[in-house]
């Protein structure tokens, strides 16, 4: 049983000063500072939760009862408005999890996904609700770990909320947007085999893969830039379809060196089906990262990271203004000290 009470605000200040783009400079443009957003936001939250596991030889079952009674309110003082609303909800779950032999497990369960609403939408604007499925399998022996897991998640109301990195004008941000109904459905699997190698070594493969399906099932026409005019069947955007990786790591009783590459398909910047038109297409990449640690003096380990090696080019996103490229080869070194022991 648990009980968790949560508070928080937040101030939007926001101005704007106007400049032009002259010879690869920004120039003032002499115009004055304008006030573009300024309100204050707050919610106040209570959860409250019941949760069982109940063994039956093999089987666990795991039902599960969530409480969320969320109070938020939004002072716009540019237009001095003021808009609070109270919901309550409740959100069942249900998880089985089989235990058959010592190195096979199989696993189920369904559960209600809930996202409440941004302080400032009206009282007409429902939360985010969902029922979200899964089922799968689990083997294990020595070295060697496989799963396969199927998920589908049904929508009643998709909102996401506006930001300004979404594309969203000032006096949207925060708000949210009801997409109604989407589907989003796949399988995820993986594969791990540790090789014990003497003196202490070990080498560690990893494989996995996601496959991500989603689609509305009903047309509507949004304000968010994202959605626009959607027609029943529309994929998502921002929901790369393949998604994989492929990691390796050589581990030594004073440290480990290892390397990931991962790897996704082409995104929709706005949701759409059959081929992404260029101007909303984000392409798929491959990107290749590498970390070392040691561990030099007792509790003190050196670590090192080396982020995108090939220093590929490629986009994330072409919001909030135009393409957004991804970060170039990056290096960081640091330092960690765990378990330091206190004087006394």
């Amino acid at each position: 049983i648990g009980l968790r009470l949560h508070g928080d605000q937040i101030r939007r200040d926001h101005t704007t000063v106007s400049h032009l783009v002259q010879a690869g400079r920004l120039v003032d443009e002499g115009l004055p500072t304008e006030q573009a957003q300024l309100d204050l936001g707050r919610a106040f939250a209570l959860s409250a939760h019941v949760h069982e596991d109940l063994g039956i030889g093999p089987l666990r079952v795991l039902p599960s009862l969530r409480v969320e009674v969320v109070r938020t309110d939004f002072d716009d003082q540019m237009l001095d408005q003021q808009h609070d609303t109270t919901r309550a909800v409740l959100l069942p779950g249900l998880g089985l999890h089989l235990q058959p032999t010592s190195w096979l497990s199989v696993l189920g369960g369904v559960h209600r996904g809930f996202s409440p609403v941004s302080p400032g939408d009206p009282k007409s604007a429902q939360p985010e609700t969902s029922w979200n499925w899964e089922f799968g399998s689990r083997v294990g022996h020595r070295g060697f770990r496989a799963e396969a897991i199927g998920f589908f998640n049904d929508y009643d109301n998709i909102s996401p909320a506006c930001t300004g990195s979404g594309g969203c004008a000032e006096d949207e941000q925060g708000l949210s947007y009801s997409a109604g109904r989407a589907w989003v459905f796949g399988a995820e699997a993986g594969v791990q085999q540790t090789v014990f190698l003497p003196l202490g070594m070990r080498l560690k493969g990893a494989l996995s893969y996601t496959f991500t399906g989603s689609h509305f099932t009903r047309d509507f026409d949004s304000a968010h830039p994202q959605f626009g005019d959607v027609q029943e069947g529309d994929h998502l955007p921002y929901v790369p379809e393949h998604q994989g990786s492929l990691a390796l790591t050589f581990s030594f009783p004073r440290g480990s060196v290892g390397a990931v590459v991962a790897a996704q398909t082409a995104m929709r910047d706005v949701a759409g089906q059959g081929d992404i038109e260029p101007h909303e297409l984000i392409p798929g990449h491959v990107v290749l990262d590498l970390a070392a640690d040691v561990n030099v003096y007792g509790p003190i380990t050196l670590y090192t990271t080396l982020s995108n090696v090939t220093n590929a080019q490629y986009m994330v996103s072409r919001r909030p203004y135009g393409p957004r490229p991804a970060r170039p080869f990056h290096v960081m070194f640091g330092v960690k000290i765990a378990d330091l022991p206190l004087p006394g």
